[in-house]
């Protein structure tokens, strides 16, 4: 997995306030008019992005990221999505044109945003608000090749509410089950792996055995003679 660092926080492996990763934020766009989305990534100079939002030949969602479109159009309450792809550290400003300060900023997400990431190392995760103090615990199991596997299993979404605290408190998913986090007071909010868990511990021994089955089952096969 690939480690978010922040300048203020180390070991994260998701910022909302640093995108990278799998990690997006998504805020609704409620009013018309047209828009300036300014991007900074860590020592990078990008250029303003425009965003059109108009009723006519719009879209739901319009996704922001380095190296993007420049132009996009949204209908009213259509969402900007920002996804970081291969860069880390990304945040964006949204700001009237014409105006002199910015009206969002990801660096601190407002009610009605969503923060969303796809956590694969299991393992005992913190989830973290840094503006209101509040935690939750996020476990990713370990996914037991011994145990029959529900093909439907990672589809499902672990979805949690962000006010004053988290709720709920506590979510338990798998690997490649996404975390959608719906903002309800501001928040900066991080993942942050606490401690790994590598499996059961006779896994490795079972693992040893099935690769000794495999092996005598191949030296007891006869290799065809086609001259006999």
């Amino acid at each position: 997995m690939r480690k978010i660092i922040a300048s203020h926080l180390t070991d994260v492996n998701f910022d909302s306030a640093a995108l990278g990763g799998t990690a997006v934020v998504s805020h609704p766009l409620a009013d018309l008019g047209e828009w300036q989305a300014l991007l900074s990534l860590p020592h990078a100079r990008l250029p303003a992005q425009t965003v059109l939002v108009r009723r006519d030949g719009g879209k739901a969602m319009a996704t922001i990221e380095p190296d993007g479109k420049t132009e996009h159009r949204l209908i009213q309450g259509g969402h900007v999505r920002l996804r970081a792809v291969d860069h880390s550290g990304f945040a964006v400003k949204l700001r009237s044109v014409g105006a002199d300060a910015p009206e969002w900023d990801s660096r601190k997400l407002q009610k009605g945003d969503y923060f969303a990431c796809l956590p694969l190392r299991p393992g005992r995760y913190r989830l973290a608000n840094h503006l209101s103090q509040a935690n939750a615990e996020i476990i990713i199991h370990y996914p037991d090749p011994r145990l029959p596997r529900d093909p439907s299993r990672p589809m499902k979404q672990a979805r949690l509410r962000a006010g004053k605290q988290f709720s709920p408190s506590a979510v338990e998913l798998f690997p490649g089950q996404p975390l959608i986090v719906a903002v309800d007071a501001p928040a900066h909010l991080t993942l942050t792996l606490e401690s790994p868990d590598d499996g059961p511990t006779d896994l490795a021994a079972w693992r040893e055995s099935r690769d000794a089955e495999a092996l005598a089952a191949f030296g007891r096969q006869r290799p065809s003679n086609p001259g006999g």
